[in-house]
């Protein structure tokens, strides 16, 4: 019988009736038996509870049993540039309409940088920290050491605000990326 974990009650009413399935045994014999059920979309756990029944002897065992769903998170972006002084218009339809019959919507966010350049600055403290020791890693150090030497010197106002932000008592979130800042960004990265 299917039910629910939390309550202990069983399920009679989500489309996971009781099934008994037929089989032989011989003695002292142990065996698999498989079978196939629907589970509806709202649950997240289903209990089972299996018994073997014969005239003189029954045995049985309980399981919780996760449910994974058989759908994925998509994002799905839209580059949206509007220069300085200038009015756009943009559609979001194709964020909008779906042609799966089951895709649902989720969320709709709009993130919005003045300069999004600030994004590849403030990731490069986390490139310049070598993961492991091997070539890669420091490769990546390397090129973004360079980088934000460059970035310095083609765009001195980059490293004064920077000054400026230490001097003001910046803390370490302040040197963080907009993605380490955007929880739900890491959410959905993890789901």
């Amino acid at each position: 019988e299917f039910f629910d974990p939390v309550t202990d009650e069983v399920i009679k009413d989500k489309g996971v009736e009781n099934q008994s399935q037929p089989f032989s045994l011989a003695k002292d014999v142990s065996s698999d038996a498989a079978w196939t059920f629907d589970v509806p979309s709202d649950i997240d756990i289903i209990g089972v509870r299996i018994v073997a029944r014969s005239d003189a002897f029954s045995d049985g065992e309980q399981h919780a049993l996760p449910v994974l769903p058989n759908r994925m998170m998509v994002m799905e972006s839209l580059r949206l540039d509007v220069n300085g002084n200038e009015t756009k218009e943009f559609s979001m339809d194709q964020l909008v309409h779906k042609t799966s019959g089951s895709a649902e919507e989720y969320r709709l966010t709009l993130e919005f940088a003045s300069n999004p350049a600030w994004y590849a600055v403030q990731a490069l403290p986390v490139l310049s920290n070598p993961q492991s020791d091997n070539a890669v890693s420091w490769f990546a150090s390397y090129y973004a050491y360079t980088l934000g030497y460059h970035i310095s010197q083609a765009y001195p106002n980059v490293a004064r605000m920077i000054d400026v932000w230490k001097k003001q008592g910046g803390d370490a979130d302040t040197f963080l990326s907009n993605l380490e800042k955007n929880e739900e960004l890491k959410n959905v990265l993890l789901e």
